[in-house]
């Protein structure tokens, strides 16, 4: 994956006029400074009108703007592989309040061929900086990395932030169907030639295992309604398969959060496998926070 960029729109207090932090990007609002409500500090005409979207396009959106609908005409909603196999994406994340932390993770969801969104196949982690609730990135998505990033598909981007998902935008992503590792694989219909069985050779491998729970994404489970906070999670894993045979949480009466957090937090680390191995199952104990 490359390097991501990042360039942070921040407007002034009392100003129409906006300017970008980390690109000669301004954008102008409408009506004079009188206009400026003095009980909203940090002004941006985008988000007032934008606020909870994620719009794409094919290149960085233009330099000055009067008004929302001037970057609305820009947007896309499908992009075409590169010569390199990867899918170059220009977006614009709009909020609706500003951020109480300079963090947002970018959790992406595959649709299948029939447009019901399914589940998440790839995470991306941003750091905006400055203040402003208008945010301008440029990512870049590797064909089949993870191999769940199929082409001809559409894509959901969620953006979520510390107190739970705060936009949202959708694309197809386009390209040629490839066979991966020389095995015959069909993406369009989700089936390969044989499946393989892996078979326990060795005891339980913690390390293993502590990186397949890092990649569990159990973040957008927070809603506004939820508190943050930390909680254990046991898990009870089956040596034939590596699969969970049982996800809860620990001391359940002092978990923060609300009963569908906990559910959502639950139902993701049960899909967690890790390498079959020798021996009796084993149970483990893992660390969440929100």
């Amino acid at each position: 994956m490359s390097q991501i960029l990042h360039t942070v729109f921040r407007f002034a207090r009392r100003a129409a006029l906006a300017a970008a932090l980390l690109a000669p990007l301004a954008v102008i609002g409408g009506g004079s400074a009188d206009a400026v409500a003095a009980d909203k500090p940090k002004g941006d005409p985008l988000a007032d009108k934008l606020g909870g979207q994620i719009l794409f396009f094919d290149a960085q959106p233009p330099s000055v703007v009067s008004n929302a609908g001037q970057i609305t005409a820009k947007k896309v909603t499908k992009k075409d592989e590169n010569s390199d196999k990867k899918w170059v994406i220009h977006m614009m994340i709009f909020l609706k309040k500003p951020l109480d932390v300079n963090k947002l993770d970018l959790l992406i969801y595959k649709h299948d061929k029939k447009g019901v969104m399914g589940e998440m196949v790839h995470k991306l982690e941003q750091f905006p900086s400055g203040d402003g609730r208008s945010f301008y990135f440029v990512v870049s998505l590797e064909k089949y990395k993870p191999v769940a990033l199929e082409p001809n598909f559409k894509y959901t981007f969620k953006a979520v932030a510390t107190t739970g998902g705060v936009a949202e935008g959708s694309i197809e992503l386009n390209g040629k169907e490839e066979k991966i590792g020389g095995s015959n694989l069909d993406f369009t219909n989700g089936k390969d030639d044989k499946p393989v069985v892996e078979k326990a050779t060795e005891p339980f491998n913690a390390e293993v295992t502590k990186e397949n729970l890092k990649k569990v994404i159990y973040e957008d489970c927070k809603t506004s309604a939820s508190k943050g906070g930390t909680a254990k999670v046991i898990l009870t894993i089956s040596p034939k398969d590596g699969k969970v045979l049982k996800a809860e949480f620990e001391e359940k009466d002092k978990v923060p959060y609300s009963d569908g957090t906990q559910q959502c937090i639950i139902q993701r680390f049960a899909k967690m496998k890790t390498k079959p191995f020798t021996g009796d199952q084993k149970t483990i104990t893992y660390k969440v926070a929100l």
